[in-house]
């Protein structure tokens, strides 16, 4: 999975790069070079903000998010039971720290 991500991570750079020149290119000829230059950093910001900046704040912005309902129940201590009739399902991967933490013990 790591890999894929990498992979899928330099295609991104790469499709970044070739969308930014093509625009460049493209109002060069049509328009003049420094309207291609400024079209071409314009669409490479944009880019960039889009699909590097933006993930990543949405990312933060629901690590800090409180849990619905406001309070969580406390956990049974170690080695009693949980309550008969609950079942314990664990908690969802938010990305985060539970990642970072995983790829430190790997290395």
């Amino acid at each position: 999975m790591q890999v894929s991500s990498r992979l899928a991570t330099t295609g991104l750079i790469v499709l970044v790069f070739a969308f930014s020149g093509s625009v460049l290119l493209v109002v060069d000829v049509t328009t003049s070079r420094a309207g291609g230059i400024a079209a071409g950093v314009a669409t490479f910001l944009v880019c960039v903000g889009l699909w590097g900046v933006l993930p990543r704040l949405v990312r933060r912005a629901g690590l800090r998010e409180e849990p619905i309902g406001g309070r969580e129940e406390p956990e049974p201590a170690v080695g009693e039971a949980a309550p008969q009739g609950t079942v314990r399902t664990p908690a969802p991967r938010r990305g985060g720290a539970s990642r970072r933490e995983a790829s430190l013990r790997r290395r």
